[in-house]
Parts: structure tokens; C-alpha cells; sequence
């Protein structure tokens, strides 16, 4: 899809203007100091030509295009535009000068013109890069330049993670087909038990070794698989300066992590991002589509997300029984609020500290070092009473690794087994 956007010029004079105004400016003054007025014969052309100026045509209007206008790619992965000028005024000479933010690579494949040129841009690193083209115009004979620069297309660049897949914490699944082994009796494929024969049993679960050894009919009993609902909580609340600074890197990464192994199990995967202007959150859905969007709202890309108020999860954010999983530094009261509020609706949360050292580390008194790793216990400890399980992501480890430390929230299966 081609972007058309259309570029706000600054007007100035041209160094012609300012050349013939200078050499005018000078003869009129020698004619005046010096009484030769037969200089006025040699300043009247160039007096005239600056008059043109303004019976000559309107200002040239330009508009850049670009194709496509909106790109989305992974790290380190080459996209490539075609980025062109055009104006409808006749006589306007356009010049067109691509370029990139800070942390993108910008190459230019093929400068057909001043005015069109094919560029391939790479990024190290996920986030939204906008590529600018700067418009330099020459109109009314060359007597006026104008510069303006735009934003003529925009590069959503997502971020690589792991191959390994994240260990959803131990917690009752819903009663829904998945690949879930689960403790529950039903239709699966691993084998749990043996028992008698009830009419209304099917007979290709009949277990007929074991039925000839006792003699009586014996049917199997299998476990069943069932799937989850996986809702990732984003912590974008403001963050103070220090090693809360880099703990984005590592939420966006988290994040993705958990969706995408969501999704590759057959669950559903969703996201909410508390904190900033506009909260947003996408609903929980299956399949590939699925992953890309999640990526878009976690960076603010694309219109597929929701948009709401306050700092609470929004109910319908969260549908029943779903498992949450929340990246934060536990900095802000709010988030930490919102942790307690989806605990109370019935929800498994699980918190995943991001923060890496403490902010006082660089202190020269290493008691206050040791109250704050007192106080992150405290947290910690408190958290865990009202339901919110609370792992730290240290830089050691993986986050499989560290999700593997969510204590097991499964309640008990009660019942006899016959």
C-alpha cells in the first residue's frame, strides 16, 4: 500500500536572490554616492527580475509517496521502499533526500532520479523507526528554495526470541481440548488407570488383557489434554533512572516468549499494557496472526488494539480462568494494585521481576544495598500472601528457567478413584 504524504516547505530566498539583490543593492548605492546615474540602465534588469516574484505562479505543492508505507520486520532483517516526489507545478526543480533514526542501517539500491530512489534499511534492535525524506525545491525561475522533511514511512521492527518454550505456571486448565497434559480423567492419550466396566463405556477403551486375566471386563482410563488461556500484563508505567531504565529490553522480550510459546501450544494468548497515555490490550485469540498482533500492540503499532482508561486490567481483557503473566519492576504502586485486583477476580497471576541490581548499588554505604534487597523480600513475601506469585529474572538465567520457580497453584482433585 502506497503512503502519500504531503510535505509542509519552508520558503526562503535562493543564493541567485540574494546575489542579484547584493550586486542591485551595490550599483544603486555607487549611483546615489557618486551621482552616476547611468547605472540605474544596468540595475533595472536585475530590480525587475526580483519584482517577478510575485506575478509568477503559486508556490509549488509537493507530495512524497512511498511504497509500501508501512513495513514489518524482524531484527536484522532487510526491507526495502521505494520512496519518490512529485509536484503537479511545472518549473519546479525537486530534490529527494532519504534518511533513518538513530540504530537503523539506510542503503540505497537504485537513484533513478533526483526524485525517486529504492533504499534497504536494517535494524539491530526492535522498535518503530520512521524513514524521513527531507524535499529540496527550486521554484520561480530559481529565485526561491524550499526544504521541508516528513516522515514518508514507518519500519515496525519486532523482536527475536528464544527457541525455548516457557513453562506456564502449575494451575487448573480449562476444560477445553489442548496439549496440556493434565492430571484429569477423559479422553487423551497417556494412560492413568484401570477399572471395571460400567454400561455406557465405549468398547474400543476396553482393556482386554487385563479383562481375560481377572474375568471381567476392564476398561482404560486415559488423562486428558486440555488448553489455557494466557493473557501477558505489561508494566509501562514511568521508570526511574538507573537499572530500571533496561528493564524494557527485557519485558518486550518476555513478552513475546510467552505468546509466542502460548500459541505454538494451541492456547489462546492476549496482552494488556497498563501505564502511560493510552492503555491498550488485545483480546485472547489463536494462531500466527495472532503473535504479530500481539507485537503491534506491545509497540503501539497498527489499529488492531483497544484502547482504554484507568489503571485496572479491563474485564474484558481477561476472560475466565485465564493465567496472567506480568512483566514489571514492581516500582509502581498502581501496577502492583492491579496484580492484587486480578488475583481477587480468580485469576493465577504470576509477577516476573525484570529489575536487574539494585538502584542503590552505586552507593558507597553498602547497608543501604542490603535494605533494599530486605525490602525486595518484604515485597516479595507480601505479594505471595494475597496470591500474587513473584519471580525474580535474573541475569544468569533463561526465563523458562526462572518461570520454573512458580509455586503450584492446583488446587486438589477430590473424589475416590473406583
Amino acid at each position: 500500500m502506497t503512503e502519500i504524504r504531503e510535505v509542509q516547505l519552508r520558503w526562503r530566498a535562493s543564493a541567485l536572490t540574494r546575489a542579484i539583490a547584493t550586486c542591485a543593492g551595490l550599483a544603486l548605492a555607487v549611483a546615489v554616492i557618486g551621482s552616476r546615474w547611468q547605472l540605474i540602465a544596468f540595475v533595472a534588469p536585475l530590480l525587475g527580475v526580483l519584482c517577478s516574484i510575485s506575478w509568477q505562479r503559486p508556490l509549488p505543492r509537493v507530495n512524497v509517496h512511498a511504497e509500501p508505507g508501512s513495513q514489518r520486520c524482524f531484527e536484522t532483517e532487510q526491507v526495502q521502499l521505494n520512496v519518490w516526489a512529485t509536484t503537479q507545478t511545472c518549473g519546479a526543480a525537486v530534490k529527494l533526500t532519504v534518511s533513518v533514526a538513530d540504530g537503523m542501517r539506510l542503503e540505497v539500491l537504485d537513484r533513478t532520479s533526483r526524485q525517486r530512489q529504492t533504499v534497504a534499511t536494517t535494524a539491530q534492535r526492535w522498535g518503530r523507526y520512521p524513514i524521513r525524506a527531507t524535499v529540496e525545491v527550486v521554484a520561480h525561475g530559481g529565485l526561491l528554495t524550499g526544504t521541508g522533511t516528513v516522515d514518508a514511512a514507518k519500519v515496525t521492527v519486532f523482536p527475536m526470541t528464544p527457541p525455548q518454550p516457557t513453562a506456564l505456571p502449575p494451575t487448573e486448565l480449562l476444560d477445553r481440548l489442548g496439549t496440556h497434559l493434565t492430571r484429569h480423567i477423559g479422553r487423551g492419550v497417556e494412560y492413568a488407570d484401570v477399572r471395571s466396566y460400567v454400561p455406557g463405556d465405549q468398547l474400543r477403551t476396553i482393556n482386554w488383557p487385563v479383562s481375560a486375566r481377572r474375568g471381567r471386563l476392564h476398561v482404560t482410563q486415559r488423562l486428558t489434554d486440555r488448553s489455557a488461556d494466557v493473557v501477558v500484563l505489561i508494566d509501562g508505567y514511568p521508570q526511574p533512572a538507573g537499572p530500571a531504565t533496561a528493564s524494557t529490553e527485557r519485558t518486550v522480550r518476555g513478552a513475546a516468549q510467552v505468546v509466542q510459546t502460548a500459541l505454538r501450544s494451541g492456547d489462546r494468548a492476549g496482552i494488556v499494557a497498563l501505564g502511560g497515555r493510552r492503555p491498550r490490550w488485545l483480546g485472547a485469540d489463536i494462531g500466527q496472526r495472532q503473535f504479530y498482533r500481539v507485537l503491534d500492540t506491545v509497540l503501539a503499532a497498527g489499529d488492531e488494539f483497544e484502547t482504554t482508561t484507568g489503571t485496572l486490567a479491563p474485564r474484558a481483557a481477561i476472560p475466565p480462568g485465564a493465567i496472567v503473566v506480568a512483566f514489571s519492576t514492581l516500582l509502581d504502586t498502581e501496577f502492583a494494585l492491579s496484580l492484587i485486583d486480578l488475583r481477587r477476580r480468580g485469576h493465577v497471576v504470576v509477577a516476573v521481576d525484570v529489575l536487574q541490581g539494585s538502584p542503590f548499588a552505586a552507593q558507597q554505604d553498602p547497608l543501604v544495598d542490603r535494605l533494599w534487597t530486605l525490602q525486595r523480600s518484604a515485597m516479595y513475601r507480601d505479594m505471595a500472601t494475597v496470591g500474587v506469585d513473584v519471580v525474580g529474572w535474573q541475569a544468569d538465567r533463561s526465563l523458562d528457567q526462572s518461570m520454573r520457580l512458580a509455586p503450584d497453584r492446583r488446587r486438589p482433585v477430590t473424589g475416590r478413584r473406583r
